[in-house]
């Protein structure tokens, strides 16, 4: 395993070696030594993990982030109405960081050398391109494991977005398979590169789903993971403000991450304390349980790019297996696709703060809720938990043996 990051707080790389080295497999993780305010995940057995230092390269991403955060338009803008000379340090960051990356996960070359190992299983392009420098260096095939449409992630400057395409594309010529995290972005990947389609291995945690529980009092709505640009969660917290009056739900926000304190003066700016909490990360163990507590798992993302889009992000599943319904932006197709199929939620028109309100408050009176969790629930007991999806993954590797 290659990725960019400190890998313990990592859940698909965490996921994945898990099955590979209970499959009877020898797993190493190479990382990058990294200030992680993840929660860690339990020592996987026969799991060897390497850190190296970031290069210098990374420090440079530092210190352009810093430069950006400074240069960030208050309040914030939408991503539409972004200043150019604030995308181009976001973007120049970008850059740096990602040739960070690739500098830093070369230096895992003695540990290659050391461990000759029969398949470097590479998470994003940033991995992917010392994956494929390592790989025909010492003979060893390579699995690409596209997390993200990583060209789309944020908006980039378009001659940036071009390179990393063309550079993505180049790569997947020297891949012995590809793994994505959907169907949407298998299709992307299928009609932008015409390579044969990618295994689609979603990002389920390996938990037990949670039978739904009833329980007196307001409904509780919960938004868990990275507070960060481009969630809409400065929308979430602005919808609670124009709930109608007689509207008891309330909203756990549960993470960690930029916008912190921006959602903290928001709140306080609405009076909002009493029906929106800030919550902080609890340990990976437990993030399912504490889900659970709650009624609805609110997914925000907005919109803006290719691949919010067409993600399936690790909250869905999370929610699921909780037993909790789901409440999404409709712009979000894959998981609009989930939502429709297992009937256990509700979206909402993309970006508008009036329209997340109306369906939070619907949520919170017309009574269906029990019934969209228990339809959660059974989604996540019949397919969409780890167990059913692990086989994707250990078909990959049964395919790669006997080749």
């Amino acid at each position: 395993m290659l990725v960019a990051n400190s890998v313990r707080g990592d859940p698909r790389v965490w996921r994945e070696s898990k099955t590979l080295a209970d499959g009877g497999h020898l797993v190493s993780a190479g990382g990058i030594e990294r200030e992680s305010q993840f929660p860690p995940f339990d020592v996987v057995s026969r799991l060897e993990i390497t850190l190296v230092p970031p290069s210098r390269l990374s420090g440079l991403a530092a210190r352009t982030l810093k430069m950006a955060r400074k240069a960030e338009p208050r309040p914030m803008p939408t991503w539409s109405r972004q200043n150019r000379a604030w995308k181009a340090l976001r973007t120049g960051n970008s850059l740096f960081q990602f040739m960070g990356d690739v500098t830093s996960l070369l230096k895992h070359t003695q540990s290659v050398k050391r461990l000759a190992p029969d398949v470097i299983h590479a998470h994003d392009l940033n991995a992917l391109w010392p994956a494929v420098v390592l790989g025909r260096r010492y003979g060893i095939r390579v699995v690409y494991d596209s997390h993200e449409v990583f060209s789309e992630m944020m908006s980039f400057q378009l001659g940036y977005k071009r390179w990393l395409q063309r550079l993505e594309q180049r790569l997947l010529n020297r891949v012995e398979a590809c793994i994505t995290v959907s169907d949407g972005i298998a299709d992307l990947f299928v009609e932008r590169y015409k390579v044969k389609r990618p295994y689609v291995i979603r990002n389920i945690p390996d938990g037990v789903p949670i039978a739904p529980r009833s329980h007196a009092g307001p409904i509780t709505f919960i938004y868990q993971g990275g507070l960060i640009p481009g969630r809409g969660l400065e929308s979430l917290v602005r919808a609670f403000s124009i709930l109608p009056q007689g509207c008891t739900s309330r909203l756990v926000i549960r993470g960690f991450g930029p916008m912190l304190p921006g959602l903290r003066e928001e709140i306080s700016r609405l009076g909002l304390w009493e029906r929106v909490v800030l919550a902080g990360p609890v340990p990976p163990s437990e993030v399912i349980l504490k889900a659970s507590e709650a009624d609805v798992g609110v997914i925000p993302f907005l919109p803006i790019n290719t691949n919010n889009r067409l993600a399936l992000p690790n909250k869905l599943f999370e929610y699921l297996l909780a037993g909790i319904a789901i409440l999404a932006d409709g712009g979000l197709q894959e998981i609009g696709k989930i939502i429709e199929r297992n009937q256990c939620g509700r979206v909402y028109a993309s970006a508008e703060t009036t329209a997340l309100s109306e369906q939070l408050s619907r949520l919170s009176r017309d009574g269906d809720v029990m019934r969209l969790r228990q339809n959660a629930y059974q989604a996540a007991g019949r397919e969409l938990n780890w167990d059913a999806e692990k086989h994707k993954l250990e078909a990959v590797y049964e395919v790669l043996q006997g080749s």
